[in-house]
């Protein structure tokens, strides 16, 4: 007997999302999935909303706005606005842009024992849980830091550890690199890389720089400046068939 075909981790059906009634979608029937253990890289112009699909894939938006949204996301068949409050994020974890706008606490320890405290874990686990985040990102040497000492590239580390600690099935990360200089931006992708060779998890990244990702990705999608999608594919085809468009 043959097995039917196992779910996509997350279903993406035309999701179409604007801030408000008189206002203009931001994205436009969007409609992608992905896999178990998959890396997708997403590209597009500024303003062709990819941090908005980025909420909207683990509920931020509509969900903390007073967004509208139509269309269907489902995690694993279940819709995520069914999931109780908080509970997709363990399984969608989000690292924005900027990891200052994340942090609540501190030091390192705090920061990470906030975030699994708000998941309800025992503080029996805690301890075993933070050290193993920071082993994850080399960060267990800066446990008792301040987070403000940090350089960028430790921040970045930081809010990564903080998602990986509530051990999410796919990790979003909303252009990692932005705010990092060439070589930390490197570790970053490396730490990533090794990773993914310790653990099985998704990554989506949305990003403008290229540099490193490229080697790592299954697939690419690309919204356009209306905020559709444009491509949606192999890297090899993205980039032969796109580069001098």
């Amino acid at each position: 007997m043959i097995s039917p075909p196992s779910l996509p981790l997350l279903d993406v059906s035309n999701v179409t999302f604007r801030f408000d009634d008189d206002q203009d979608d931001v994205i436009k029937n969007i409609t992608f999935d992905i896999n178990e253990n998959e890396n997708i890289l997403v590209l597009g112009p500024s303003g062709s909303g990819k941090s908005t699909l980025a909420y909207c894939m683990n509920n931020l938006y509509p969900a903390s706005v007073d967004g509208i949204m139509s269309g269907s996301i489902k995690f694993r068949g279940k819709e995520l606005s069914s999931f109780e409050s908080g509970e997709i994020n363990k399984k969608v974890g989000l690292v924005m842009q900027d990891p200052d706008s994340q942090f609540c606490m501190l030091t390192v320890e705090e920061e990470i024992a906030f975030v699994l405290e708000n998941i309800q874990l025992p503080r029996s686990e805690m301890k075993e849980r933070i050290d193993y985040a920071l082993d994850l990102v080399d960060l267990k040497h800066f446990k008792h830091r301040l987070i403000h000492s940090l350089s960028g590239g430790q921040k970045q580390k930081l809010a990564i550890a903080c998602a990986l600690a509530m051990e999410p099935e796919l990790l979003i990360l909303d252009e990692p690199t932005a705010n990092l200089d060439p070589a930390s931006g490197f570790e970053l992708v490396r730490t990533l890389k090794k990773l993914k060779n310790k653990h099985s998890f998704s990554i989506l990244v949305i990003e403008h720089n290229l540099d490193h990702w490229l080697e790592i990705m299954d697939r690419c999608i690309i919204l356009n400046s209306a905020g559709e999608l444009f491509f949606n594919g192999p890297p090899s085809v993205c980039f032969n068939h796109f580069a001098n468009e």
